[in-house]
């Protein structure tokens, strides 16, 4: 009775145990979120369970319209209003590396200057409080405006490049505009704060399993690359988290 059944099982894993994954991709046994080129990690993502499936690496490459993992910057870049938003995302570590290049692509030609700016603010935005937040605004718009009226001695500005940095100036003021509005939320340790924010870890979780389409809005999620939301509340450092019984 039971030797069909074991023969059936036997059948599917040999199955699912031939499936290889492509270049840049890992498998999971039951994962619902991949990453897109032009998504972010907190984007929220239906509760479903892919078995067997092969996912591209999240932290470095996304699935592009061809379907192949490519690293991030390769991805194809997004129009202009797709691209303001990710200052909505401006407090996550984990977008990085797609607004530095958006950074060096659109708006300035020194982006070391610049960047180190928008680092700065997204510290003030999500880590102090609004008291701090004001006085370190104040310095940073004036720093802003210096950038963009400053002129050197041996070298005038050619209108590309004064447009430049005329763009980076108003980018730079509209992130700041988005941390006086939430600067009363203060999150707690180990947390970041993001503006709209779907999945967050808890202990025992993996950033491959699925998670609800919902957004949080200006809610503190724990910075997930090393933390997780333990069972009272708090966040913690992974390997604080209890440890699963294996048994």
């Amino acid at each position: 009775m039971f030797l069909p059944l074991f023969i059936f099982v036997l059948t599917i894993c040999a199955l699912y145990g031939d499936k290889e994954c492509g270049k840049n991709e890992v498998k999971s046994n039951c994962a619902g979120c991949e990453v897109k080129c032009g998504q972010s990690e907190f984007d929220p993502c239906p509760a479903k369970c892919r078995l067997d499936a092969c996912y591209c690496s999240p932290h470095a490459y996304r699935r592009n319209a061809t379907g192949a993992c490519v690293p991030i910057a390769e991805c194809p870049k997004m129009e202009k209003k797709e691209k303001e938003n990710e200052i909505y995302f401006l407090c996550s570590d984990a977008n990085e590396i797609e607004l530095k290049q958006f950074v060096y692509e659109q708006y300035f030609e020194n982006v070391l200057i610049f960047w180190e700016l928008v680092k700065v603010a997204s510290v003030i935005c999500c880590r102090y409080t609004s008291k701090t937040n004001t006085i370190f605004m104040i310095v940073l718009v004036s720093y802003s405006l210096f950038i963009l009226f400053q002129v050197e001695k041996a070298y005038t500005y050619t209108k590309p490049v004064f447009t430049k940095r005329a763009q980076a100036s108003i980018y730079f003021l509209k992130i700041l505009m988005i941390c006086a509005a939430y600067a009363e939320k203060k999150c707690g340790r180990n947390e970041i704060r993001t503006i709209c924010g779907g999945c967050e870890l808890k202990c025992g979780q993996s950033k491959f399993d699925p998670c609800p389409a919902i957004c949080r809005r200006n809610a503190c999620f724990c910075s997930p690359h090393r933390y997780r939301r333990n069972s009272s509340g708090a966040c913690v450092r992974i390997s604080e988290c209890p440890k699963r019984n294996t048994s």
